[in-house]
């Protein structure tokens, strides 16, 4: 097998060449939407609930200028049955209100005589936190969120009703999108481990009950902290791992309250919450060992993790492994 890397990383997919900033990817994206057919026929059904784009009859334009209301990135419209107006964003971005109702002022676009009409943003972010921070109507028009992960399973789903040439196209969209989205690593043996505090103060439940009574674990969205959910979490307390669990489904909140009654009714910025798996318990007592203190959070591979002594032999050993892979692999 042949492997290719450009600037150091492998490429998976000839989809990496167009890069990763959004104007890259709207790029990807409008070439997709330009030669599968059958995938913007599904995106455009999922947008407006209803069966409105013939499987070939429409037009795909990028980069559309008209002065005072600014650039949109990418519009699809038959002109009769649909016009869709789509915003693209990388990463944990959503347009704001000032931009969406400018798109939705454009004399194309307002003065449309299609049937169905929306302003679309697309990013990670889940449509459930999108809906949180988007109106759901901007002069008139419906607003609709696709997130990255959506946009995957769209592509992974037009595969089996496209032709020889379209499979192929989809096939490397979707691993692209891939790399790009919060979708969980399923091959990933690597555990992100935990350590669980008491109850705060003003909480009426303690970390550990949050673990074992709902089977659940949250974590901000931010620097220092998981920006891709991990596929395995472990979690420490009282000097020793307690137990390990697969991430079996997650999400974004931001009011605690509505996610656990007992935590506080409040706005807490975008959090992952994650549906644990049934635990592993360690068939021997892992104490947690010298060099991990308080509250820190290590990576560790889940064999070392249920054969070591300590978390800290458990880090050793894959930080020699993962040094040894570098060593042996260059651009790893």
């Amino acid at each position: 097998m042949i492997d290719l890397y450009s600037s150091g990383e492998k490429v998976n997919s000839i989809f990496h060449f167009y890069g990763k900033k959004e104007n890259s990817i709207t790029n990807a994206f409008v070439w997709v939407l330009a030669n599968c057919p059958i995938f913007t026929q599904k995106l455009i059904t999922g947008i407006f609930n209803s069966s409105v784009c013939a499987a070939d009859d429409y037009t795909v334009s990028i980069q559309s200028y008209e002065q005072g209301k600014g650039i949109t990135d990418v519009e699809i419209t038959d002109n009769e049955n649909f016009f869709v107006i789509v915003e693209a964003k990388r990463g944990l971005s959503l347009p704001g209100v000032d931009q969406l109702d400018l798109y939705s002022r454009r004399e194309k676009f307002y003065n449309s005589s299609a049937t169905h009409r929306a302003i679309v943003s697309m990013s990670e972010h889940t449509r459930e936190f999108a809906n949180l921070h988007l109106p759901p109507t901007v002069n008139g028009f419906d607003v609709y969120h696709i997130s990255w992960k959506m946009l995957y399973e769209i592509s992974k789903d037009s595969i089996t009703h496209s032709t020889h040439k379209q499979k192929w196209v989809l096939n490397e969209f979707s691993v692209f999108l891939g790399g790009l989205s919060t979708m969980q690593d399923q091959n990933s043996n690597w555990v992100y481990v935990v350590s669980l505090g008491r109850k705060p103060k003003g909480w009426e439940i303690s970390y550990y009950d949050i673990v074992e009574k709902y089977s659940v674990y949250f974590h901000p969205i931010k620097k220092r902290w998981p920006s891709k959910p991990p596929n395995y979490i472990a979690f420490r307390y009282y000097g020793k791992l307690q137990s390990i669990h697969h991430i079996e489904s997650y999400k974004v909140f931001t009011n605690p309250s509505l996610e656990i009654a007992e935590l506080p009714n409040e706005d807490w910025g975008p959090f992952y919450l994650y549906k644990l798996g049934k635990a592993i318990k360690p068939l021997n007592e892992v104490k947690t060992g010298d060099g991990i203190h308080r509250a820190r959070r290590v990576e560790v591979m889940l064999d070392t993790l249920l054969t070591s002594n300590t978390i800290t032999e458990a880090l050793d050993i894959s930080n020699e492994r993962k040094k040894k892979q570098k060593e042996t692999d260059p651009f790893m």
